[in-house]
Formats: structure tokens, C-alpha cells, sequence
């Protein structure tokens, strides 16, 4: 069911105005493109007066010449035919694209340039007569309506007027000389238009506002619309936890995969896991994998499969855990505590091969007081 007019109290938002402008829908005023293909059309009667005139002469200079001769050749009158009517349409041409140019203006003023056939394709609803009927008793049609006999009224008048204030020079038309009547009669009628013309930008100068007005208050939406176009921008919730989740997923799979190449695994002991990797071609170790509680767990156990090494520093692997990012350089303060672990792992190494005092794991090892977290031991 459609919404209310009184629904659709919120402005139209970017995308719905985007959305509408692909499908061809956009402010336009007819009232703007007729006065300025008007203006267009006299002012290249204008400027091309004398090339026109010229033309018509010459058209009914050769078209009234009569060869009898010629005239019993048809093929060779086809042919003068095609060849005037191409010399009208020469001459014509610098006019007619004055007119096209203007009529391009005026739905570019309005919306910009733009390019569909989406107002081209067959649309079975046009073809309902209540949707026909509804559109005539509509708001937009008395609008038109009124529109139209305003225009009428104004165009008439200023046409009437401008006729009342030459009505001597009229009454004189008849005792002047045809070159001077006729120069006369193009020059009122010049007059005439372009009183026209300017009753015709009154109209527009209306028109469009109301225009631009009026589409964008079609454009309106209800709250509810406003609400279902932020969740399907946004993505609807529940569909994006379970994007998430299926993402954590696969990273944790991705990092489980990577604790059998750690160096080293530090816990505290089962509530944080972190496995450290390094090895000659790094500059700095980074964290390969890292967890807490369950996961801490999985780690810790893939770790003792793989033989890597697991070490209890609390403090260390809480700081690690919060501090270090997966897959990236251990923080820079932690530095100086990851040597010590890692030196105690080549004593714990050499002890191993050849023997010698047993190595002992630092109790205290240099972290910063500030990046150890609270936590058990």
C-alpha cells in the first residue's frame, strides 16, 4: 500500500535521489525549455534575417519560374526538387541549430546532463485508466491547468497591448510601399515576440522553483523508508555477526595453522596464550598467534605436538596479549623483554647439545610497569 503524502516527511536522501536521477527522474519545467527555445528561435531570426529572407525569395523565385520543357522531365524535376529543398534546409541550418542549442539549455540548467532510456521502456501501469483519472483530478494537473491559462491570458495581453500601442503605424500600412510596409510588419512582429518572450520568462521564472520544489518533495520518504535504506547501507545486523563470525573463524583457523612455526608460545599459564616467531631473516620477532581461555588452551596443546616451546610468564604474556597485534612486530617496549625470553631459549639450547649448568627462566623480566595489565599469575 502507498504511503501517505503525510508519511513522507523526511528529505530525500542521496542515494534515492541518485536512485530516481538513473531512471530518468529528475526536476524539469516546460515553461523554461519553451521560453528558451522561443528566445533561441527570434534571436536567430535575428541574427540571420537576411540570410533567411534571401532564401525565401530565391525559393519562390525559382519555384514560381515555369519551363515547360523541364517540367515534361520528371526525373529532372525530382532533381530541382531534392536540390532546393537541400538549399532551404543549408540556409535554415545556422537557425535551426540556435533552436536546437536552446532547447538543450534548459534541461541542462535544471539537472545537469543526462543519458537514460530507462523513460523508454514500456511501463504497464500508464496504461491504467484509474492511474489516468487520478492524475487528472490531481493537485500537479489543477496546477497545470491554472498554469496554462495564465499563461494564456499573459501572452494574449501582452500581445494585445503591444498591437494596441502600433495601431497608427497599422492604420498606415496601407499607404506605405510594399518594401516599407513589409519592413514595417517585421519589426512589430519582432516587437510583439519579444513582449512574448519576456511574459514567457515571468512564467518560467515561476515555474521553475515550483518545479524543483515539487520533485523534491515526491522524493520525500517516510521514516520507515529512511530506516530500511540505513540497515540495507549499513548491511542488516544479523547478517553482518554472522559475517564476522564466519571472518573470526577463519582467522583463527589461519592462526592455528601458524603455532606449529612459533618460536616460542609465553602463558600465564592458561588464561593468555601468544606464540612469538623468529628466526635470521627477521629484523624484529612478531606474533603469530594469540589467544585466552579456550583458545589460549588450543594453542598451547597444538604448540606441545609441534614441540614448541612453552614458557609461564604471566606478566609477559598478559602485556603481549594486549599490547601486540596478530600477525605484526612485538611493541617496541617489549623489546628487551622478548631478548631475555629468547636468550634463555639458545642457553636452554646449548644446555641441551652440550650440557653445563641448567639455564633459569628470568622471574622478573624488563616490561614496563605501565603495559602490564591486571590479571592472575
Amino acid at each position: 500500500m502507498a504511503e501517505d503524502d503525510d508519511d513522507r516527511t523526511e528529505a530525500a536522501s542521496g542515494r534515492r535521489i541518485t536512485e530516481a536521477r538513473n531512471k530518468g527522474q529528475v526536476p524539469t519545467s516546460k515553461e523554461l525549455s519553451t521560453f528558451l527555445g522561443l528566445a533561441g528561435g527570434v534571436i536567430g531570426l535575428i541574427i540571420f534575417s537576411d540570410r533567411l529572407i534571401q532564401a525565401f525569395k530565391q525559393l519562390l523565385i525559382n519555384g514560381l519560374t515555369f519551363d515547360w520543357k523541364l517540367d515534361q522531365q520528371t526525373s529532372q524535376m525530382t532533381e530541382n526538387l531534392l536540390r532546393k529543398s537541400m538549399d532551404m534546409l543549408i540556409a535554415f541550418a545556422p537557425w535551426l541549430g540556435v533552436v536546437v542549442l536552446a532547447a538543450i539549455i534548459g534541461p541542462f540548467l535544471l539537472h545537469g546532463w543526462l543519458f537514460t532510456f530507462t523513460p523508454l521502456a514500456p511501463d504497464l501501469k500508464k496504461l491504467n485508466p484509474l492511474n489516468g483519472l487520478k492524475r487528472m483530478f490531481a493537485l500537479s494537473s489543477l496546477v497545470e491547468l491554472f498554469k496554462a491559462v495564465l499563461k494564456s491570458s499573459l501572452i494574449g495581453g501582452i500581445a494585445i497591448l503591444a498591437l494596441w500601442h502600433e495601431r497608427d503605424v497599422l492604420i498606415e500600412l496601407s499607404r506605405m510601399e510594399s518594401a516599407l510596409a513589409y519592413a514595417t510588419v517585421w519589426s512589430i512582429g519582432i516587437k510583439i515576440v519579444l513582449y512574448g518572450i519576456l511574459g514567457m520568462l515571468l512564467v518560467a521564472a515561476v515555474d521553475v522553483p515550483y518545479q524543483i520544489w515539487q520533485y523534491y518533495k515526491s522524493m520525500r520518504m517516510t521514516k520507515q523508508e529512511v530506516k530500511d535504506e540505513a540497515k540495507e547501507a549499513e548491511g542488516n545486523p544479523q547478517i553482518k555477526g554472522k559475517i564476522r563470525a564466519l571472518q573470526r573463524e577463519a582467522a583463527r583457523r589461519r592462526m592455528m595453522k601458524n603455532v606449529p612455526t612459533a618460536s616460542v608460545i609465553v602463558t600465564n599459564p592458561t588464561h593468555y596464550a601468544v606464540a612469538i616467531l623468529y628466526n635470521d631473516k627477521m629484523e624484529t620477532p612478531k606474533v603469530v598467534a594469540k589467544g585466552a581461555s579456550l583458545i589460549a588452551e588450543r594453542i598451547i596443546d597444538i604448540g606441545k605436538e609441534n614441540k614448541v616451546p612453552v614458557l609461564r610468564t604471566p606478566p609477559f604474556a598478559r602485556a603481549l596479549y594486549k599490547h601486540a597485534e596478530l600477525e605484526a612486530d612485538i611493541p617496541a617496549p617489549l623489546f628487551t623483554a622478548t631478548a631475555e625470553i629468547f636468550a634463555y631459549l639458545y642457553h636452554l639450547k646449548v644446555y641441551e647439545q652440550s650440557g653445563g649448568s641448567t639455564p633459569i627462566l628470568p622471574t622478573k623480566l624488563s616490561i614496563p610497569e605501565d603495559m602490564i595489565p591486571p590479571g592472575e599469575d
